[in-house]
């Protein structure tokens, strides 16, 4: 799985994951698939006219991070991201709730571990788990929703329940939540100064790079005037220090065609 954290600081939800996608391997243990993996998404939601002309009249851009089986996940994103950018209301009025939203993730997140649970043999009794947050456009407050699954007296129920959103308050994701708030914890103790406690959390489980939590970290921002994603400082397996997004090294890939991928970043 692991480790995903959203928080509330400089007036703005914070979320931090590590990179690593894997699997179980045949002997037990964790395969390593990459350490390169995006697990935190922008979700664009976006409301037009019921008419011929079809004008946008809302649009508001979300963040997503996920813990759990990436097939799922990445099936549930696609597949959100594109009817969140195809509403349509009878008037300017007409504006989903963060909650709303949180809903139809969950409805997807239904369909989709159904099918998967039904071709494999899994027996886990979770496969998923998605934080979606950012500020909500009807209770104009910054909102954290947790949608999951689990097998609940032989049968699947997928719950969807609001996370606490206040200064101070850590959300917790993965199969590495425990080691996390140790960590968190810890670094407590030592300063006085909270700020981005979380993100150096995450930092060091990721650099121990320990079974199915390590890679690099992943960060992403959502404000009042919508989501970004950040490049981090970070090594590549060389040693080399390099702007990481998503573990990728940005300097590797490029320019795309005359722009150059930035968005801004941080240590």
């Amino acid at each position: 799985m692991t480790i995903a954290v959203v928080w509330l600081e400089d007036d703005g939800l914070w979320c931090v994951s590590d990179t690593r996608i894997s699997r179980r391997g045949q002997g037990g243990g964790v395969q390593i698939v990459t350490d390169a993996g995006a697990k935190i998404y922008p979700l664009n939601v976006e409301c037009r006219l019921l008419t011929v002309e079809r004008e946008l009249y809302y649009g508001r851009r979300y963040g997503m991070v996920f813990a759990g089986m990436t097939a799922v996940a990445t099936q549930t994103f696609a597949t959100l991201s594109g009817m969140c950018q195809a509403l349509q209301g009878a008037s300017r009025q007409d504006i989903p709730s963060l909650r709303d939203v949180a809903t139809l993730l969950s409805k997807l997140v239904e369909l989709y571990v159904r099918d998967f649970r039904a071709s494999t043999t899994l027996a886990d009794p979770g496969v998923i788990e998605i934080l979606l947050f950012g500020m909500c456009p009807v209770s104009r407050s910054y909102e954290i929703w947790r949608v999951s699954d689990q097998i609940v007296e032989g049968s699947l129920h997928v719950a969807i329940d609001q996370q606490p959103a206040r200064t101070g308050d850590v959300v917790a994701i993965g199969s590495q939540v425990s080691r996390f708030q140790e960590i968190l914890a810890e670094l407590k103790q030592k300063t006085e100064n909270t700020f981005r406690l979380p993100k150096i959390a995450v930092g060091q489980m990721a650099d121990a790079s320990r079974g199915d939590v390590g890679g690099a970290v992943s960060i992403g921002i959502c404000n009042q005037f919508g989501f970004q994603t950040y490049w981090s400082l970070g090594l590549t397996p060389h040693g080399q220090g390099a702007r990481l997004m998503f573990g990728v090294d940005l300097d590797d890939i490029g320019w795309v065609g005359p722009v150059v991928i930035s968005g801004g970043g941080m240590a």
